[in-house]
């Protein structure tokens, strides 16, 4: 397989070229962001940096692939912040790519925000309601995608993500930041406030869980039906709970403190059980524990 991974200079990025260059189905892998960091003096490594927004750099990187991941995407509160670049990158860009892929395999990385306001439960039959911009523009790809697939056009699917733990890198405008913030301070005995309550609940899964389906989608020939648009499975975890689990590796840690924020809960505090059961059927790699992801985030 010839794979193409755009915003491999990202958090989730880096892992999935990590874990592509472990394979020995992957004749060749061309990456690309805007920058990149030194990469492995691996052969098959193809390095492309420039704005995968830019028709041209589309090409350039579809040419030598049979298999594209898409992960590059403005994301979170700088979407907020920036609608027309939301537009540009999350949804212009996607479909362009999507249209040029006509032939290959297609993986578009998606979000649970497409969800909007947190159900009780979220399983297969979630309807989506997303409120956010870039849940929107996410949605809006998801669905070309999906019309895309049931033409012929392409063999894709949409992985809807949940929160990926632990970002070393928050200065995204995250909202759910707060998360990976957990994880390091707590790692670094340091204080920390986290802006929701102790009871309240998020779906998170480690980077090597989301970074393994990815490559997943990409290199297997089961896919989904005709709806194409997948969600992962993840770990519901009370905040509490995971306090006390990292407390575990961390017995000298700080307390911890809450402070809930009403529109942080919101958005990330409230959700219930994730039942992700199409996926797991379909063999998607995912955390099996939470110690097991706390392992891996960490």
């Amino acid at each position: 397989m010839r794979l193409a991974i755009t915003g491999a200079g990202g958090f989730v990025g880096r892992k999935v070229v990590e874990l592509a260059l472990a394979r020995s189905d992957c004749r060749s892998i061309t990456i690309t962001d805007c920058s990149l960091p030194s990469t492995s003096p691996d052969p098959r490594l193809r390095v492309i940096e420039g704005d995968i927004a830019d028709p041209l750099m589309q090409d350039a990187v579809l040419a030598d692939a049979d298999a594209v991941i898409h992960l590059a995407a403005v994301l979170g509160g700088a979407a907020e912040a920036d609608p027309e670049a939301s537009r540009r990158m999350n949804l212009d860009a996607a479909l362009d790519l999507i249209h040029r892929a006509r032939g290959r395999r297609f993986v578009l990385a998606s979000s649970i925000a497409v969800y909007g306001k947190p159900p009780a439960i979220i399983d297969d039959d979630t309807p989506c309601a997303p409120t956010l911009i870039y849940a929107m523009h996410k949605r809006m790809a998801e669905i070309a995608l999906e019309t895309a697939v049931r033409r012929g056009e392409i063999d894709g699917v949409a992985l809807r993500i949940p929160g990926v733990v632990a970002r070393p890198d928050l200065a995204q405008g995250l909202k759910s930041a707060f998360l990976s913030n957990l994880f390091h301070a707590m790692r670094q005995g340091r204080g920390f406030t986290m802006p929701v309550a102790p009871e309240g609940r998020s779906p998170i899964a480690s980077v090597h869980a989301v970074a393994a389906a990815l490559l997943h989608a990409a290199v297997s020939s089961i896919t989904p039906g005709d709806g194409r648009s997948l969600l992962l499975p993840a770990l519901s975890v009370q905040f509490s709970d995971l306090e006390a689990a990292l407390r575990q590796r961390f017995p000298s840690a700080p307390p911890i403190t809450y402070r809930p924020d009403p529109d942080v809960m919101q958005g990330f505090g409230m959700f219930g059980d994730v039942q992700a059961a199409d996926a797991t059927h379909l063999g998607y790699p995912a955390d099996r524990t939470l110690a097991e992801l706390i392992a891996r985030a960490l």
